[in-house]
């Protein structure tokens, strides 16, 4: 259903409600357009989403926002830790435990996130929200 519509640029008039959603395509506004009892999703460009293709692409897409933050928290990691070792080596003691400990902590958000993509890959239900 991820159609572009070139004529819904240009228009002024929306279908729908605000979803309180954005498209996964453009990061527009999504507009919840209801027809004989099925939903649906529209953004102001045209792009089209059913309810499942929408959860779909958001699932595509938070699972490539989240390899991201693990390539890039793994990289500082190892540059910190590097750091590290230079620093200790040129005899700057407490650069180099600063560095150290940076990257042991990066190191372990690293998990976090590598642990957490684990989870959705696998399906894992996820944890209630705190305030619920």
């Amino acid at each position: 259903m991820a159609d572009l519509d070139p004529d819904a640029i240009n228009t002024a008039e929306r279908p729908g409600k605000p979803a309180g959603l954005s498209c996964p395509d453009c990061n527009g506004t999504l507009f919840e357009i209801e027809e004989g009892g099925l939903v649906r999703y529209r953004c102001r460009v045209g792009h089209a989403w059913s309810p499942e293709s929408l959860v779909a692409q958001q699932a595509a897409s938070l699972e490539g926002a989240l390899w991201m933050a693990l390539r890039s928290l793994e990289e500082k990691a190892a540059l910190t830790g590097d750091l590290a070792r230079r620093a200790q080596a040129a005899g700057h003691r407490l650069s180099g435990q600063t560095f150290d400990e940076a990257s042991r902590e990066t190191y372990q958000a690293a998990a976090l996130v590598r642990d957490l993509i684990d989870k959705i890959a696998r399906g894992a239900p996820r944890a209630p929200d705190a305030g619920a």
